[in-house]
Order: C-alpha cells, then sequence, then structure tokens
C-alpha cells in the first residue's frame, strides 16, 4: 500500500476516534519501522504474530480463524443478552470484530489494541476498513489514550449492564501484553466497583446526594472545571517541579512545620481534612480538595480557607460553598446527566480517577498535570498508636480499638506492622496500581510513618524537600490556578439557563410515555396469560422502542437520580423472548413495571425540585 493511502486512512479513523491522534502521530511519523509478521493461513486468512524472548507468538489461527473465534464467543453473555456491551482486549487480525458485528449485531463493542504495531498491520493489510467507522464499533489505541479508557468504559458500563458485560482477550495477548491487559482489568474492575458502591451510597445517601446536586450544578455554571486546570498547570512543567500531596493521617503531626520549606518552590495539594492543620501552622496550600458529599463543615470554618482554589465534584457537599468563596474546579465523576447537559454546549468537564479518597483524586490530578516527582505527605493509611487522623483536623476524635474485627495488620514504612482497615487498604492498593502503570514518576513517600506503598521511594520529608525543590524557581502556584478562565461563557450559560427551564415541559413527555409503556405492560401480561405470543411479542417491541426513547432522554438521566432503589434502569431487550421461558418473561414485564413506576414516583419529585430551583436560582 502507498504512503498516501496509509494517511488517508489514518485520517478517517481519526475522524470517529480523535482520542487516538497519539497512535496516529507515531503511524505517521514511524510506518515503516511499525511492522508485525503477517503471512496467510490454509483458509487464506490474515495471520499476524510478534516475536518476544526468541519466540514467535501467532495473534490468530494459523489453520482456521473462524473456529478459534467461534471458541472465544461460544460462553459469553451477549448470547443471552444481546444489548449487553462486549469488550475486546486485542484486534489480532481484526477478524473478530467483523464476527462480533455479524453474530451481535446490536451489541455495542469496544477494542483496546494495546500496541500501536498491531493497529497500523490491520489498517495497512485491508482495503475496506469500514468496519473502524462502524456506529456500534468504539475503538482506543495504545497506553497514550488512558483518559479515553477510562471515560469510555464510564459510558458503556452503567447499572443495567455491568453484570452481563463480557471482556474477551485475544489470543497470546495475555502473555505479549501482559502488564497492560493486567491494567485494563484494572480499570474495568474499579468501574464495576464504583458503581456498586456509588448504587449502594445512592440507596442510603439519596435524598442528601440530590440536594447536593441542584445546588452543585448551579453552583457549577459560574466555576471552573478540572479539565482546564489541567491544561494550564501542564504547561508549568518546563522545570521539574514536584508535587505535595498532603494528607491528614497522624504522622501529619511529625513533620508538618518543614512544608513551610516548599516556598513555591513546589505546589501543595491538600485533602480537605488537612486545612486547618496546615493553616494553623502558617501553612496555605495552593490547592484544596473535598468530594465528600457528608464532609463537616467544621473543616472549613478557619480563616484564610475560603480563598484557595478547590477542587471537589457534583456530589460534594454543596453547604461548602457558603463559606468558601474562592475558585471551584469541577471534576466529572461518571454521573451521565452531567456529562450529556454539559456535552449539549460542547462542554467537557475532564476526568481524573479515584480511588475512593480525596487524596486519590489529588494524587491523580498531578499525575494528569504532568509532574514528574509526587511527593505524599500524611498519607498513613493506616491507625498508628491509635489514631486516625492529625491531631488539628477533628477536635473530638476518639481513639481507634485495635481489638475490633474490623482493623489488621499490614506492613509499615519501616517493615514492622501496622494496623489499618479495608478502605484504607483499598486507597493503598488503588495507589500502588496507580504507581505500576507510570513507573516514569518518582514518587516519594515522606509520610514518616503508615502503611508501605509499594513503588514509592521512603524518605523523610526534609530531605524530600532538599532533593527535589533545591535550586527551583519560587512559583506563585495559587495566582496560576486562580488565572484559570471560567467554565463557560455567557452564551453557553444563556444556553444552559434555557435548557433547564426547559426540563418542566420535558418532563411532561417524559410522563406520556410512561404512561404509554404501563399500558403496553398490561397488554403484554394478558397476552401472556393468553398463551397469545404474536401479541406479547408485539407489545414487547412497543415497549423496547419506548424504553430506547427513554435511553436517549437526557431528563431520564435525571430521574435515574431519583431512582436507585429500583435498579436505575432496566434493558427491556435483555432478555431472548422465546415461546418456551414463559418465567423470564414474566420476570421482564415485572422489572418494567417496577422501574415504570419508579419513573413516575421520580417525575413527581424532581418536578417540584426543578421548580423550586428554576425559581431559586439568582442567575434567572
Amino acid at each position: 500500500m502507498e504512503n498516501k493511502e496509509l494517511v488517508k486512512k489514518c485520517y478517517l479513523i481519526l475522524q470517529n476516534y480523535p482520542y487516538i491522534k497519539p497512535a496516529i502521530d507515531k503511524i505517521l511519523e514511524k510506518g515503516n519501522e511499525l511492522e508485525l509478521l503477517v503471512g496467510k493461513s490454509a483458509n487464506d486468512e490474515m495471520i499476524f504474530a510478534q516475536e518476544k524472548n526468541g519466540h514467535l507468538y501467532y495473534l490468530n489461527s494459523r489453520y482456521n480463524c473462524i473456529n478459534e473465534i467461534d471458541i472465544l464467543l461460544s460462553n459469553i453473555k451477549a448470547l443471552e443478552n444481546p444489548f449487553s456491551p462486549i469488550i475486546i482486549f486485542g484486534m489480532g487480525n481484526a477478524m473478530i470484530i467483523h464476527e462480533v458485528r455479524r453474530r451481535f449485531p446490536e451489541n455495542y463493542i469496544y477494542i483496546h489494541e494495546p500496541d500501536i504495531k498491531v493497529f497500523k498491520t490491520v489498517i495497512d493489510s485491508y482495503e475496506n476498513i469500514d468496519f473502524l467507522s462502524d456506529d456500534h464499533v468504539i475503538l482506543t489505541v495504545g497506553q497514550e489514550n488512558r483518559g479515553a479508557m477510562i471515560e469510555l468504559l464510564h459510558e458503556m458500563i452503567d447499572q443495567s449492564n455491568f453484570s452481563v458485560t463480557d471482556i474477551i482477550c485475544m489470543p497470546q495477548y495475555e502473555i505479549l501484553w501482559e502488564n497492560e491487559y493486567l491494567d485494563f482489568l484494572k480499570l474495568f474492575y474499579a468501574r464495576c466497583e464504583q458503581i456498586i458502591m456509588q448504587k449502594n451510597t445512592d440507596i442510603i445517601f439519596n435524598d442528601e446526594h440530590i440536594i447536593n446536586f441542584w445546588e452543585n450544578i448551579t453552583d457549577l455554571i459560574n466555576q471552573y472545571s478540572v479539565g482546564d486546570l489541567i491544561e494550564l498547570l501542564k504547561n508549568k512543567q518546563e522545570k521539574a517541579y514536584p508535587a505535595f500531596i498532603v494528607s491528614a493521617g497522624p504522622s501529619l503531626d511529625k513533620n508538618i512545620e518543614e512544608l513551610k520549606n516548599i516556598k513555591g518552590r513546589g505546589i501543595i495539594m491538600a485533602v480537605d481534612t488537612a486545612i486547618k492543620p496546615l493553616l494553623k501552622h502558617g501553612i496555605v496550600p495552593d490547592i484544596i480538595a473535598s468530594v465528600d458529599p457528608h464532609k463537616p463543615l467544621s473543616l472549613f470554618e478557619y480563616e484564610g480557607v475560603e480563598k484557595i482554589p478547590m477542587l471537589v465534584d457534583i456530589n460534594y457537599n454543596s453547604q461548602i460553598a457558603n463559606i468558601h468563596k474562592g475558585k471551584r474546579f469541577y471534576a466529572w465523576s461518571g454521573e451521565p446527566f452531567i456529562k450529556d447537559f454539559l456535552g449539549e454546549m460542547n462542554i467537557n468537564l475532564g476526568l481524573i480517577e479515584s480511588g475512593g479518597s480525596v487524596a486519590c483524586n489529588l494524587f491523580s490530578l498531578a499525575v494528569f498535570c504532568g509532574f514528574k516527582t509526587i511527593i505524599l505527605v500524611g498519607q498513613d493509611l493506616a491507625y498508628p498508636d491509635k489514631k486516625g487522623h492529625s491531631s488539628a483536623s477533628y477536635d473530638d476524635e476518639k481513639e481507634i480499638d485495635y481489638s475490633s474485627k474490623k482493623y489488621f495488620e499490614v506492613e509499615d514504612i519501616n517493615g514492622g506492622k501496622v494496623f489499618t482497615e479495608g478502605n484504607m487498604n483499598a486507597y493503598r492498593k488503588w495507589f500502588e496500581a496507580c504507581i505500576s502503570r507510570k513507573p516514569d514518576i518518582h514518587y516519594i513517600d515522606a509520610t514518616e510513618g503508615g502503611a508501605k506503598i509499594y513503588g514509592t521511594e521512603i524518605c523523610t520529608l526534609k530531605m524530600a524537600i532538599e532533593e527535589c525543590c533545591d535550586g527551583m524557581r519560587p512559583q506563585k502556584w495559587m495566582d496560576i490556578i486562580n488565572s484559570c478562565k471560567p467554565l463557560m461563557n455567557e452564551e453557553q450559560k444563556q444556553i444552559c439557563k434555557k435548557r433547564l427551564c426547559s426540563l418542566p415541559k420535558n418532563m411532561k413527555k417524559i410522563s406520556e410515555l410512561l404512561d404509554e409503556s404501563a399500558s403496553y405492560i398490561k397488554e403484554a401480561n394478558q397476552c401472556l396469560t393468553k398463551n397469545n405470543y404474536d401479541g406479547l411479542i408485539e407489545n414487547m417491541k412497543n415497549i423496547i422502542e419506548i424504553n430506547n426513547m427513554l435511553d436517549e432522554s437526557l431528563e431520564v438521566k435525571l430521574l435515574n437520580l431519583y431512582t436507585p432503589n429500583c435498579g436505575y434502569a432496566v434493558s427491556m431487550a435483555a432478555y431472548n423472548i422465546e415461546k418456551n421461558k414463559k418465567d423470564d418473561i414474566k420476570n421482564l414485564l415485572k422489572l418494567c413495571d417496577i422501574l415504570n413506576k419508579g419513573y413516575k414516583e421520580a417525575l413527581n419529585k424532581s418536578c417540584k425540585d426543578i421548580d423550586e430551583k428554576i425559581k431559586d436560582m439568582k442567575m434567572f
């Protein structure tokens, strides 16, 4: 194939997948160097091979690719669930894409190809690459697409389908790209864990979440995005300034005074529980963070807090805004309504990873901003001396009772043992996973106590400052952060206002669709009782059609916030409707009815909230 043809194909692919530009750039720059061994099977099918450690690994069968694909697809959940996503790690010779699209035309397919050489060989080997522009095919390439990988997994996997989503690993990929595959699995299971945790949290604290949501969405309009913040700080990485992530573990009491010696030669990012200890010692962090919907206001009731830039998300405690008068940088936390609502105005908040702790959010921010040295301070992730926080964080914190079954021992930084508990240990593992994925960053644990975080260099905070800040020209980091432009211009604000005002009218249309669906559910049950399968199938088609319309609606994404206890969403077509599956159909109709009633109840609640918010919002 001539080079100009490769260029043409690359640009066509880029139109559909703009986030794989780093891979496309490498192909256009080093195309001749990105070669795999290519041959033909006995069935005249393309064979790709890769050499590693003197051994030749074939990425697909040398004899019959279709038989191999038959085995890969023989037990996937999509056989019983035609609307579940199918996730494939590796393209191989791309025949898997053709076969999945042929066998499962309704399913969305997400393919992650870890190796640019394989991707280049695929587009170079086939004259027709239309399969890569299919609306049901989603693609990422290489590790440079990490942000896109996380976002796509957020989009594709939700409450309704995470338990019926398959991951298929192509032959030999587990060996050739072991680390990349493990990393991909971690992202997938992290998304599933997030869904489960979020669902449980939403059910317990749903009323509180809704209050925060409405207060914060109107605050968001006049605030800033973490995506813009990341781009701003990236531009300040001409020198290797370190980022200090300051948490409020008990070890912070040992070395907090040392933070005064940074003096702008590194950026100080502090979690909400560390704000008061820092300010009491005359240390003003450059940015603070709070993402917990239940975080006590007392943490922010200290002179000086109000002007410090703050990282938040849509679920954080909205009452903090009554105290905090500085700039707030919102990050997208996976909430579908927010993404689509802002997407209508071509606004992207930006995404950072979260491991469940606000310190994880700041760590992720530092990574995405391009800091080459990240120093952890006060990150005990344990309970040394029966304490959970720095003495200045909470005035009335009780001693930890080690006798409780909740606590267990892990290795500490000195090779001994220290008590921790499940959540903190999960945070520790999250840090270790992130560190292993970004080995080019220098990670220092200057906590001077607590659980050992593998992949970090252990040293004192004094030594870390001397090593990493010496010779650095002081920066006014807070001034840099405060120079960030607002999330919306005036035109976008007006569009936003109009869209919010349109919600009540659109909710009436949703109500009509739900009434229509309820009548079809009733008729379908009657047909089922009478063994009228033709009538049953017709009514089910109507239910599915309405469900598809609801799924595309921004308003229904809002209703999902109000319905955590009835399953969020039911994929109407998630079951094969066959004459011998009467019980399945009966259960499906029951689920449809539960969801319908849940949405109707949510309509009543949400409409009241929407009306009140529109009346109360100062910007109207």
